[in-house]
């Protein structure tokens, strides 16, 4: 598969746990509850419903109001993605924050960057062509978010 050059999309922190994508052509944000495993996404003024389940396979899912079949799947063992065959997601944990990579053989890559502050942004970097690409950023971002809240609180922060 012949790649297509990077581009870069930012999630910046404008308020409490609600973020807006950078460097779009269209509108989309996230929002992410400061309690649950859940956000809602907005894409081109369409609205999604993310969710985390799942306990040693963890997933985000997005699906829209008032479906039970979602749309896409980004999780440890395995991933859903629209036109996407043999997807893999893997986040690592370091001492800047976290990285993530998404990579689907028929699609390209993305690669996604959360420093360890709360208000850090989330930096994706985008290769190749990807259907949904502002959707997916945005569960792989909610993905990020929720296992950096989750590993805070296990280390007692």
């Amino acid at each position: 598969m012949a790649m297509t050059a990077w581009q870069t999309l930012t999630l910046t922190r404008t308020a409490r746990d609600t973020y807006v994508l950078h460097g779009s052509g269209q509108s989309a944000d996230l929002t992410v509850s400061s309690w649950r495993s859940k956000a809602d996404a907005t894409v081109a003024g369409t609205p999604y419903e993310l969710s985390m389940s799942g306990l040693l396979a963890r997933a985000a899912t997005a699906r829209r109001p008032g479906y039970e079949e979602p749309i896409m799947r980004i999780g440890r063992t395995s991933c859903v993605l629209p036109s996407a065959h043999g997807a893999v997601w893997k986040v690592r944990r370091g001492w800047r924050g976290y990285d993530a990579r998404l990579l689907a053989d028929d699609l390209g890559e993305i690669s996604l960057h959360l420093g360890r502050g709360a208000r850090s942004d989330i930096v994706a970097e985008v290769a190749g062509e990807w259907p949904e690409r502002d959707l997916i950023v945005l569960t792989a971002a909610f993905a990020l978010l929720i296992r950096r809240r989750n590993d805070s609180r296990s280390d007692g922060g």
